[in-house]
């Protein structure tokens, strides 16, 4: 299942299946994919799907983990990503998440973000943020 929401808010999410087409319009958008992997979004050229438009910020990880807190720009930040008002990213390393890049997938650049959770267990998601809107890539 792979969700789209704006950044701001993040509200609008809405189901997305193979075949789906995907708009996120203006401004600074996120896809969440749950019990996925954003790999899964780019053709085997390394280029996004074409069904999927304007999504800035494409975010994977393990059903009922992470990902499904997402519901906020403030809750990005709680995993070390911020999204400014003039829709450039950053992220930064946290005393409970830790970012590596991992590469690149056409237009994106892609990292991993290993969160620590406070019984200690941690978990990865994975992040793709399109190029020209990462402040840190």
């Amino acid at each position: 299942v792979v969700e789209i929401g704006p950044a701001i808010g993040l509200h609008d999410r809405q189901p997305f299946h193979q075949g789906d087409t995907i708009d996120g319009g203006s401004g600074t958008d996120v896809l969440l994919v749950k019990g996925g992997s954003v790999d899964a979004l780019f053709d085997s050229d390394g280029k996004l799907n074409s069904n999927i438009t304007n999504s800035e910020i494409l975010i994977s990880g393990k059903e009922n983990g992470t990902v499904e807190s997402l519901t906020d720009v403030g809750k990005l930040s709680d995993i070390g990503m911020t999204v400014g008002s003039d829709g450039k990213v950053t992220t930064a390393n946290t005393s409970n998440a830790t970012w590596a890049d991992s590469g690149t997938h056409g237009d994106y650049n892609v990292m991993t973000c290993t969160i620590t959770h406070t019984d200690s267990s941690s978990e990865e998601v994975t992040v793709a943020v399109l190029k020209t809107t990462l402040n840190n890539g």
